[in-house]
């Protein structure tokens, strides 16, 4: 009898020891199943971003992980694409390292929207360096992208083709949350030094950080800077013209409290050096040094800006609900050479100091046509190609 008992109690010990282990295990796949995350941008190593999934999503997309995210249950996915590649995940890098030589050419992306509720997709260029435009004096191709291009497309069309020396400038196209985007670049045979890196993030249709449709590029802030591509800032070099068969807008968001914008040159010349050096806008037009122009003088190259004004008549404008009326600016139209800081009483169609403008949405439209020949003087080299730098501030109601 006294063996029975004995026998029972091990059996007992053992059978709650299995139990115990049991419910412990069921605990632990509990555990692991209610263990869920969203796919949020994470920080990766380095100044790269990533997506947060778990190892084996990672791996699934081909990523790499860099550090952890969602407490150390997921890890930071960075997804870099390749030469002829397609990704629809959301945060991609497009990454050459300097090199004068690229192994393919052309070198195509292929992005797809990650659900049909992505509306648009941006591209960041932290560091875009490749062959610039055609060079030297006026001539029929000066301007032009010949030797290396880098071009995007979506459903809505093709964008502006750009080259040179793009870094921290940006693109947004549109997506219909069904066709796939392509970025794709071509280099010509000469040994200039390229590399770039670009990310590629998606926004949701209800994402406004996006912008609007039709804007190629997109501001938030009450006051910042934009320039077109390649600018090379002032003096210009060689290299640094403006790009020629350009037609988009940069669009800035009208913010909280803000009824208008006015738009500056990021570098205006001292009075001691006006006379020889320009400002950060020089669009082709001009009939003598340094002079701006406006309104129909202006049929080549130009920013279009609805409602120009100068900054008080843009306050009485808005105070008096007077917008529909006429302009300073015609047209909204402005070229040449430099805003008129010192305003020159020889050039009767001048910019003033400062443009702007109480219509919205802030819109700037830029357009050059397919060539910088020297249809007025000689006097226009070289702020007449320099393109421009403006510095932008959304003015209180």
């Amino acid at each position: 009898m006294e063996r029975l008992i004995k026998a029972l109690f091990v059996l007992y010990i053992v059978s709650f020891i299995v139990s115990a282990r049991e419910e412990q295990n069921k605990k632990a796949i509990s555990i692991f199943n209610v263990v869920k995350f969203k796919n949020d941008v994470c920080a990766g190593g380095g100044n790269q971003n990533g997506t947060c999934y778990t190892a084996e999503e990672c791996s699934a997309i081909d990523g790499t992980a860099s550090g952890t995210c969602a407490e150390g249950y997921g890890v930071c996915c960075i997804v870099s694409l390749t030469c002829g590649s397609s990704s629809k995940q959301n945060c991609t890098y497009m990454v050459q390292a300097a090199t004068t030589a690229p192994t393919t050419n052309p070198c195509t992306y292929t992005i797809c929207p990650m659900s049909s509720n992505i509306c648009r997709i941006r591209l960041d260029f932290a560091t875009f360096v490749i062959g610039g435009p055609t060079a030297g004096t006026f001539t029929q191709d000066r301007g032009a992208c010949i030797t290396d291009t880098f071009t995007t497309s979506s459903s809505a069309g093709a964008v502006p083709i750009i080259c040179g020396t793009n870094t921290g400038q940006h693109m947004i196209v549109d997506s219909d949350g069904e066709t796939c985007a392509t970025a794709s670049f071509t280099f010509g045979g000469t040994a200039t030094n390229r590399a770039y890196d670009i990310k590629v993030l998606q926004f949701d249709c209800k994402n406004e950080m996006g912008g609007p449709t039709g804007c190629l590029q997109y501001f938030t802030t009450d006051m910042g800077t934009f320039s077109s591509f390649n600018y090379g800032g002032v003096p210009e070099t060689a290299d640094s013209a403006h790009l020629a068969n350009q037609n988009y807008n940069v669009c800035i968001r009208r913010n909280n409290g803000k009824c208008s914008i006015c738009y500056i040159t990021s570098v205006t010349p001292t009075a001691a050096d006006a006379a020889t050096a320009p400002a950060s806008f020089g669009l082709s037009k001009g009939q003598e040094a340094l002079k701006s122009d406006q309104g129909t003088n202006c049929a080549a190259d130009y920013l279009e800006i609805l409602g120009l004004e100068t900054q008080a008549n843009v306050a009485i404008a808005i105070t008096t609900q007077a917008l529909a009326t006429a302009y300073t600016i015609t047209a909204g139209k402005i070229c040449g050479m430099g805003f008129d800081a010192l305003g020159k009483a020889q050039a009767a169609n001048n910019i003033p100091t400062s443009v702007c403008t109480g219509v919205t949405p802030f819109t700037v439209r830029f357009v050059s046509d397919a060539n910088e020949v020297a249809d007025d003087i000689a006097a226009m080299v070289p702020s007449g190609k320099i393109g421009f730098s403006l510095d932008f501030n959304q003015q209180d109601c």
